[in-house]
């Protein structure tokens, strides 16, 4: 395989079907392989992944027919382990299935996150095309548990990333929300300026004193749009319990817990095609909170 100072080519191509010089930015977006969204051009940019003729491009840069695109691997950086102790649920040479606790992000510039704390609960890969740092290939908010897809290698997160794009990945969370909601439906409106759907079944109701009922809802989202879930939620008047920025009620349990975990996750292996069905308890915080509001409606009551 090619590399660059280092670092594996995954992608190569000639620039081709412009009438004249184009932007480099504008011309990448769809034409990629490996780094096929407008968003992950943008991120390659910024991390020297994208050469043009030899020389890393700049997202203001022009190309010309027959310039020379060459795309290399991202090599994930640790520059402090993380010590978190993390359950894995299924692993093999090309990915890994986390459970992310609550309360720290997926990735970022922080210490405490996620990413950081893959190298010392999982192991590398021994393909050829081995990241140097496994890496988890899409997010979750900080606040919300669940289960997160690592890939191991080049090739695995380059066919996860574009199962996500065609929806080819069946995420399902679980939310107990302020409010009494019965049966299954549809919450559907624009999240962040583009369409989105979110498909909801009710499984429990529960009585609240302060709001009357909580209801447990699992949710599945056909489209990947920031915050959906809670800005569906919020919209439909049902805001998650203990969600201080999409609730307008002042009794929102500040401090007390934030009550959405993505528990179920449902596709195709990326390389061996075989079927992943992967599940997680929810966290005890769940029960502990539906049986101390259960306590409190009866005690309130018997007075």
């Amino acid at each position: 395989m090619k590399t660059f100072e280092g670092r594996k080519v995954i992608e190569e191509q000639l620039v081709y079907g412009l009438e004249g010089s184009e932007n480099v930015y504008k011309y990448l977006p769809g034409k990629l392989i490996s780094i096929p969204s407008r968003k992950g051009v943008k991120k390659a940019f910024s991390r020297r992944q994208i050469l043009v003729n030899g020389h890393f491009a700049k997202s203001f840069d022009i190309v010309s027919n027959n310039d020379q695109i060459k795309v290399l691997e991202y090599i994930g950086t640790i520059s402090k382990e993380y010590d978190l102790d993390l359950n894995i649920l299924y692993e093999d040479d090309f990915i890994a299935i986390v459970e992310k606790p609550p309360g720290i992000p997926t990735s970022g510039n922080k210490w405490k996150t996620l990413q950081n704390a893959i190298p010392g609960n999982v192991k590398g890969s021994k393909q050829g095309d081995a990241l140097s740092v496994p890496l988890t290939v899409h997010r979750l908010d900080a606040k919300t548990h669940g289960l997160v897809i690592i890939a191991k290698t080049s090739t695995a997160r380059i066919r996860l990333g574009e199962m996500f794009e065609q929806r080819k990945i069946q995420k399902t969370y679980t939310a107990i929300v302020q409010g009494e909601i019965s049966g299954d439906g549809i919450f559907e409106s624009d999240v962040d300026g583009k369409h989105a759907i979110t498909h909801y079944r009710a499984k429990e109701s529960f009585a609240h004193v302060k709001d009357k009922w909580n209801t447990i809802l699992e949710l599945s989202p056909e489209t990947g749009r920031k915050h959906q879930l809670r800005v569906h939620l919020s919209e439909a008047g049902h805001p998650i319990v203990g969600d201080v920025k999409y609730s307008s009620k002042s009794d929102v349990l500040k401090g007390k817990g934030f009550f959405l975990s993505a528990n179920r996750i449902e596709f195709q292996h990326p390389i061996t095609n075989e079927k992943i069905e992967v599940a997680t308890d929810l966290p005890n915080k769940f029960n502990r909170y539906i049986d101390r509001m259960e306590r409190w409606y009866k005690r309130v009551n018997e007075n």
